[in-house]
């Protein structure tokens, strides 16, 4: 997932550079490309959150249940940290979906904004 994202970070990239005839100032401080840039920035927020929050969550929400199936049950410390990252795992993912959504949005309607 993580490949996936960098590789859509630098494809945009790539598009951006594109549509803008190499970051051309006229072209970069339009309505366009304000929009685009609105999208990239969320989009970018998306990436950051999964990757700093929901990653690191859910590989440790991983490792516990590994640990909980070879012991056959969950320790009370075990099963805390677990009620405790379940939560922080649903709003991040949450989150994440919501500025996605947005960027998507974004970079959708960014070609109609004079």
């Amino acid at each position: 997932m993580m490949g996936a994202a960098i590789l859509t970070v630098l494809s945009g990239l790539g598009l951006y550079w594109r549509d803008s005839a190499g970051f051309v100032g006229t072209w970069v401080r339009s309505g366009t490309a304000l929009v685009f840039s609105l999208g990239a920035l969320l989009g970018l927020g998306a990436v950051g959150l999964g990757m700093g929050v929901a990653a690191p969550v859910g590989k440790r929400l991983g490792v516990l249940a590994a640990a909980v199936q070879a012991e056959g049950g969950p320790t009370a410390d075990e099963a805390a940290e677990m009620q405790r990252l379940q939560p922080r795992l649903a709003s991040a993912s949450t989150w994440v979906a919501i500025l996605l959504l947005l960027a998507t949005a974004a970079m959708a309607v960014a070609r109609y904004v004079p």
